[in-house]
C-alpha cells in the first residue's frame, strides 16, 4: 500500500531540496526499539492510546506540559520529527540522564527519509 501525499507535496519537496534536508531525524529511548520493530515502524501517540499501547511499555519523549500541548494543538496523532539530530529536548535528556529514568536517559536517533514530509 503507497502512501498518500499530502495536498502541498510539491512545495514540500521544493522546500526540503532548497534547504538540503536530505533527511529527517527521530530520537527515542532505546528501550522502544523492538516495540518499533515488532509494530513495523514509528506510531503517533492517539494510534498507541488507541491500541491500548500508550502505557509503561512505550517511553514516550517530553514531559507532561509538551504531552498535553501536543493533544490541545493538534499533534496528537503525529510522529516528531526533526531537521537535525541536535534538538534542545534530546540535549537535555542527554545532558542530564540523572533526572530520567534509567531507560529514557539512553536514546537512539532514527534516520528517516524526507519524502514522509509529503505525506
Amino acid at each position: 500500500m503507497s502512501p498518500t501525499f499530502h495536498s502541498q507535496a510539491t512545495d514540500i519537496k521544493k522546500i526540503l531540496a532548497k534547504y538540503g534536508i536530505r533527511r529527517l531525524y527521530h530520537f527515542t529511548a532505546i528501550d522502544n526499539l523492538s516495540f518499533i520493530t515488532r509494530y513495523n515502524g514509528l506510531w503517533s501517540k492517539q494510534k498507541l492510546e488507541q491500541a491500548g499501547l500508550l502505557n509503561d511499555r512505550v517511553i514516550t519523549g517530553g514531559n507532561e506540559l509538551s504531552l498535553n500541548l501536543d493533544r490541545q494543538c493538534g499533534n496528537w496523532d503525529k510522529v516528531h520529527l526533526c531537521f537535525c539530530p541536535n534538538t534542545p529536548m534530546a540535549y537535555r535528556i542527554q545532558q542530564n540522564p540523572e533526572n530520567r529514568d534509567p531507560q529514557s536517559a539512553h536514546i537512539c536517533y532514527l534516520l528517516i527519509d524526507p519524502t514522509v514530509a509529503m505525506w
